[in-house]
């Protein structure tokens, strides 16, 4: 994989959003804008949305603060769909510890915020547990989000549900029979694309920590074989990353840390 970095070289003064890991940041319909939605830091937890706009030509990039909330969480993970919506599962409220499983949905033309009711339509026992740190991205073929990892109140997680926003139901991914499966793990990115080989779907997961620490880690999961391939690790250790996808051919990442310090902005070959 290539890889390289993006200097801030601009940003628009005032305008900022403050310092945070775990946000939720997302491609905008293709283009070059991203939504950055929530997170915190050590002191602050945040339910705001902002949306950022990249110049790649010029190599510079901007904040405009939208004029919408959502309850503060941090460590959710969502994907926009094939039209205006942004979904989100799960996270976690900071100050009281509370963990989610919930759906969220925003349509960023009208700003408008919804919760999503499954509970009706799939059965209890298949329904994820509550968790944070977790990767929740969606499939342009499929029409369906896939939900990998994260950290529950009894640890990390490494199961696999794919959902759909259509029927509301969600379906248990099993790992096959020796064959390799990632180690849990939470505060890694993760992104569904489209292969240039074959043009299946795909999702590619990077970094995160494990029991082990903090880790270089990419994984390539086929959706339809229900198969991973481990690939060359990242040039750097990291985790706890806001992360999007541009143009099925770059992972965009803003904030994180390698459990040292907090990182700038960066993106990732795939």
């Amino acid at each position: 994989a290539e890889y390289m970095g993006i200097n801030n070289i601009y940003m628009e003064p005032i305008k900022v959003p403050g310092a945070r890991a775990q946000a939720l940041l997302c491609n905008v319909n293709g283009k070059d804008n991203f939504l950055l939605l929530g997170g915190g830091n050590r002191i602050e937890h945040f339910g705001d949305a902002w949306l950022l706009q990249i110049d790649p030509v010029h190599c510079k990039h901007k904040y405009l603060k939208l004029n919408t909330s959502t309850l503060p969480r941090s460590g959710h993970a969502g994907a926009m769909d094939n039209e205006t919506n942004v979904y989100w599962f799960g996270g976690q409220n900071v100050h009281s510890g509370q963990l989610y499983n919930d759906i969220g949905m925003l349509d960023h033309t009208s700003l408008t915020c919804a919760e999503v009711d499954y509970t009706k339509t799939t059965k209890s026992s298949v329904v994820p547990l509550p968790r944070n740190s977790h990767t929740f991205c969606y499939d342009s073929v499929s029409k369906q989000y896939i939900l990998f990892g994260g950290a529950c109140s009894s640890g990390d997680l490494n199961d696999l549900y794919i959902f759909s926003p259509k029927t509301l139901v969600w379906e248990k991914r099993n790992p096959i029979l020796d064959m390799p499966w990632p180690s849990p793990r939470e505060m890694h990115a993760a992104h569904a694309y489209i292969s240039q080989v074959d043009g299946k779907t795909n999702m590619i997961v990077i970094g995160g920590r494990t029991s082990e620490g903090i880790c270089d880690e990419v994984w390539n999961y086929s959706v339809e074989a229900n198969a991973w391939t481990k690939r060359t690790a990242a040039p750097i250790k990291f985790g706890a990353m806001g992360s999007a996808i541009y143009n099925n051919k770059y992972v965009l990442t803003f904030g994180g840390t390698n459990g040292v310090e907090f990182l700038n902005l960066s993106l990732i070959h795939i």
